[in-house]
């Protein structure tokens, strides 16, 4: 039977819904616990190239409650078409315990990168790598197809669609019409960094802290409030097509008045300011049952009064069908069909910022990038007798070649000193990449070589790196090598080959636990060694009416997020 942890009174106070009828039950329940722990350390970019030690732990904690019905529940066994209620919330703890966190300084110019006092000359890091507070990612309460046209969320939450993804403390309306159009609308707080829970992840591009000030100073402008609404309209529930328009603004209070420029003593600046003003649409359409797809994006900056970020895809697929030989040898492996995908990409962006960003006058450079790809794949499976996933075997190979050209609207002609701002000049870059991986059962090995040049240097080298299944799916082995070679077209003694070996175990010591455990080291002309360590935890358990781990034998679908449904795991505990 449902648990009941919620109950009518406490649901229906929740969303202030009056009229639904019924006992509020709580059907699925799941948590999820995360841990990363890491240790490596860095080298400072001058020449001592002094070590830097640091380590750091992060952890995950997740709880999401859904499908609590609002009223008499048809069917156990089956989804809620209406009147459900659902909440969710994530917290991230990130520590750094590295010797970094100290004022760091040299006692003399010849002597190593040490811990040093302020008061010596020591320069303060902590304003930027000291995390010691948990962070709120998500925190809402939310009523799905409450009389079965209306969806109200509540609380923490993220708003995201082709071009955007940004995070609100407000509320969010979606109403469903009969004509495969949704609208919805939205409003409340940014998340710009100013609470103590807030993730820095959404904060808009260009909002930074006043140096000269502490970081808890009323004045700094990246404190102040913003709020911000905005609407969509979509349309939905079509298999052949998918499209959205939508329209943002926010503003921000000013923090400091008195700003540069006024007259002494004098608060001249107005009390609020617009930093956001974007209109957005994206479509995605399907042809041929799917084998061909276009996608489309496209932004408009209000602010910048500008075209700032457009897509456009297209991507088609195709298969094809091996003649039958009747002279193979019994057993021998049969080919199925051969899977081809052709895609070719288009991107034009343009950097813009939050409206008070200083970053708006000269770092809005546009840039085009265009590529095309190809990908490939095909199964392999016993000619004879049954054929179980783990008898099975997989080869995918892919090939990509890019260009990208970045337009400067302000660099000085030859021999000026003040920019021409009809002078265009360009920059080109180019590359490719390649890659190759059998897969059987949940072990695999992969083979990847790439090439870049032109703006931005020299790259190129190649990785082999594989996964290797042990006991029962339960234990894998995995290992990687990597090398690369860079040049900076700029500096003709700045370019370096590298080599990288990784070394990691995956270890699934009970159903719904996994620990990988993960060791790197890399060599390249500039440093003798980077060692690095990182171990994860990861924990899936449901709560419910279907209670308990969640782990399926083998290592692609256990855990990370998946939560995949429960069965034996031979040599495990029951």
């Amino acid at each position: 039977m449902p648990v009941p942890i919620f109950r009518r009174r406490t649901a229906l106070c929740a969303l202030g819904i009056v009229g639904l009828t019924g006992t509020a039950q709580a059907y699925s329940v799941e948590a999820e616990v995360t841990s990363l722990l890491q240790g490596y350390s860095l080298s400072t970019a001058d020449a001592l190239s002094t070590s830097v030690s640091r380590r750091r732990v992060t952890n995950y904690l997740a709880l999401r409650i859904d499908d609590i019905s609002l009223g008499p529940r048809p069917r156990s066994d089956e989804p809620l078409l209406r009147n459900e209620l659902a909440a969710a919330i994530e917290l991230r703890i990130d520590a750094d315990f590295g010797d970094y966190l100290c004022s760091i300084g040299r006692v003399t110019l010849s002597s190593a990168l040490t811990c040093l006092d302020r008061g010596s000359g020591g320069v303060r890091t902590d304003p930027e790598l000291a995390n010691y507070r948990p962070e709120l990612l998500f925190a809402y309460v939310e009523g799905r197809r409450l009389f079965g046209w209306l969806t109200l969320r509540l609380g923490r939450q993220l708003t995201w669609d082709l071009l955007d993804l940004r995070g609100l403390d407000g509320a969010q309306v979606s109403l469903h019409t009969p004509l495969h159009l949704r609208i919805d609308a939205w409003g409340g707080l940014s998340q710009n960094g100013a609470l103590s829970i807030d993730p820095s992840l959404y904060v808009l591009d260009g909002t930074s802290r006043a140096p000269t000030r502490s970081p808890d100073d009323p004045r700094q402008q990246y404190r102040a409030l913003q709020p911000t609404v905005g609407v969509s309209a979509s349309v939905v529930g079509l298999r052949d097509l998918q499209a959205r328009l939508s329209y943002r603004r926010t503003w921000s209070e000013t923090a400091d008045a008195a700003l540069p420029g006024c007259p002494l003593g004098q608060r001249c600046a107005p009390a609020w300011g617009q930093i956001e003003d974007r209109i957005a649409g994206t479509v995605h359409g399907r042809l041929l049952d799917g084998k061909l797809q276009a996608w489309t994006a496209l932004r408009y900056d209000l602010l910048s009064a500008r075209v700032d970020d457009a897509q456009a895809s297209l991507r088609t697929t195709f298969s094809a069908v091996p003649s039958a030989s009747s002279s193979a040898p019994s057993g021998a492996p049969e080919r199925t069909a051969t899977r081809h995908a052709l895609s070719a990409d288009y991107r034009y962006s343009v950097p813009t910022w939050d409206g008070d960003a200083i970053w708006n006058v000269f770092g809005a450079d546009p840039y085009h990038h265009a590529q095309l790809r190809y990908d490939g794949g095909r199964t392999l499976r016993p000619r004879n007798g049954p054929s179980p996933a783990r008898q099975q075997r997989e080869i995918v190979w892919s090939a990509r070649g890019w260009g990208r050209v970045w337009i400067d609207r302000a660099r000085p002609v030859s021999g000026s000193l003040d920019p021409d701002p009809a002078t265009l000049t360009s920059q080109l870059a180019y590359g490719g990449d390649v890659s190759l991986l059998l897969r059987w059962a949940t072990s695999h090995i992969r083979v990847d070589g790439f090439f870049d040049d032109g703006f931005g240097g020299l790259r190129g080298g190649g990785d082999v790196a594989g996964r290797w299944a042990l006991h029962y799916d339960t234990v894998s082995l995995e290992g990687r090598a990597l090398y690369t070679y860079w040049a900076d077209r700029m500096h003709e003694n700045n370019h370096s080959h590298g080599v990288a070996l990784q070394a990691g175990v995956r270890w699934a010591f009970i159903r719904g636990a996994l620990i990988h455990v993960l060791i790197e080291d890399s060599i390249d002309r500039f440093s003798s060694s980077q060692v690095r360590l990182l171990a994860t935890l990861d924990l899936s358990y449901a709560l419910g009416p279907q209670s308990g781990a969640r782990s399926t034998p083998g290592f692609l679908p256990a855990g990370f997020g998946d939560a995949p449904l429960s069965s034996p795991l031979p040599g495990l505990l029951p």
